[in-house]
């Protein structure tokens, strides 16, 4: 081979060398977004109810592809009009969390809970205000046991609070039993 060919090869291998670290790079970089992306594609987003206050859980699971193996889970607790009230009222008492499922999606699935219909009506100032009622009245004993109905999914219907304030226990008996006429009565369960 000629001094000429010879210095032509010497030099490409140079530059194929050089080359080698950018492409490293790049593939790198490529691969590292690839993963970033498919580990955010393949998350799980939902929420749970608390059963016993009507507070809500909202929780992202990031999984493998397709699978129901999570490798991280991260959480966040949200108060709403009736937890707070609860609370506040001293209705519900110190308790571990009992979260039902509501809704979820993700990772190639979604899915529906008995909780699915709970936040909204856990916003709902109108379904804790006849407990306030209630207690108004010296009522405890009932407004207890109506409170752990609060994020019952199956208690649709709930004593309506007056259009008017209710200024006498006689006006608060006679709408208080056209109340349980309408909702059942919690104490004959």
């Amino acid at each position: 081979m000629s001094d000429e060919v010879r210095k032509t090869a010497a030099h490409t291998q140079e530059n194929l060398r050089r080359l080698k670290f950018p492409v490293r790079v790049l593939l790198g970089i490529a691969a590292a977004g690839a993963l970033l992306l498919a580990a955010g594609w393949c998350s799980f987003a939902s929420f749970s109810v608390c059963r016993m206050c009507g507070q809500v859980r909202h929780e992202i699971r990031w999984q493998l592809p397709f699978m129901d193996v999570t490798y991280l889970r991260v959480h966040r607790d949200e108060e709403t009009v009736a937890s707070r009230f609860l609370n506040s009222r001293g209705l519900v008492g110190e308790h571990e969390h009992d979260w039902i499922f509501g809704h979820g999606g993700g990772n190639g699935r979604s899915a529906c809970g008995p909780m699915s219909s709970m936040p909204g009506r856990l916003q709902d100032e109108e379904r804790v205000r006849f407990l306030d009622i209630l207690l108004k009245f010296g009522r405890r004993e009932e407004a207890a046991k109506w409170a752990c109905r609060i994020a019952d999914p199956r208690q649709i219907l709930l004593p309506s609070p007056p259009d008017s304030e209710l200024k006498t226990e006689k006006e608060f008996e006679s709408w208080w039993r056209a109340s349980l006429e309408l909702c059942e009565d919690p104490a004959g369960k």
